[in-house]
Formats: structure tokens, sequence, C-alpha cells
């Protein structure tokens, strides 16, 4: 149960995102998202649930971010579910550009293809941590 309340946690922060960055639009204001405070939000909502519950479970949720965010984000802001900014100020999403043009480079395809295949990863983790 606690599992699926972080996925409407994680909708829920897609949804905010979006809306901001609507604003901004809207403003003309080119700053990018505060990326630093929502992590800093979301470790410390995933706090409690390692002194709680137990450290499994912690990671879990902590790798479900990695995965259930990004397709919330795209599905509300109406962008594919596998797209990827690579002009993102998010170091997690910088990281993960490295990683998909490396993918890219090794598998030979589209892009989507690839954050596919890190999605899957961080989804096949969380579940393993999840199941300890």
């Amino acid at each position: 149960m606690l599992y699926l309340t972080f996925l409407i946690v994680n909708f829920l922060i897609a949804g905010e995102n979006n809306l901001v960055r609507l604003q901004r639009i809207k403003e003309n204001n080119p700053t990018q998202i505060n990326h630093v405070a929502w992590f800093i939000f979301y470790t410390a909502l995933c706090l409690p649930v390692w002194y709680f519950i137990g450290w499994t479970m912690a990671v879990a949720v902590f790798l479900q971010h990695g995965f259930a965010f990004p397709i919330f984000y795209n599905w509300v802001a109406k962008l594919p579910l596998f797209n990827l900014s690579t002009t993102t100020t998010s170091k997690y999403d910088q990281a993960l550009v490295k990683i998909i043009d490396w993918l890219n480079k090794k598998l030979k395809v589209h892009i989507a293809y690839s954050m596919l295949v890190v999605d899957t990863v961080l989804f096949v983790l969380s579940l393993f941590f999840l199941w300890l």
C-alpha cells in the first residue's frame, strides 16, 4: 500500500512541476524547476519509511521516483512518455542522458527505447527491494 501511495506522490509532484513549467512559459520566465528542492522533499518523504519500515522499502520507493516521475511528468505535460530533455538542470536527468547516449551507441536504437530500458531496470530494482 505504501508503494502505491508513493506512486500517487510521484504523480502529484509531476503535476505540480508541469503547472510551474506552464506558468513560467506564460510569464516568459526561462527559470527551470528547482530540482534540488524537490530532491530534498522526496528524500525527506523516504526517511520516515527507512526509520519505521526499513531500508529496503525506502530504497524501493526512492528508486520508484527514478522511473515513475519522468513517465508521469511526460504524461501530464503531453510529451512522449519516454521523452528526456537534454537541456534539463537536473543532475539525475543529465546522468540519464549520458547513460542513454551510451546505450544508443551500443544498441543503435531510438532514444525512447533506451529510456524504456533504463526505466525497466529501475522498476525491476525497485520491485527487488520491495520484495526483500
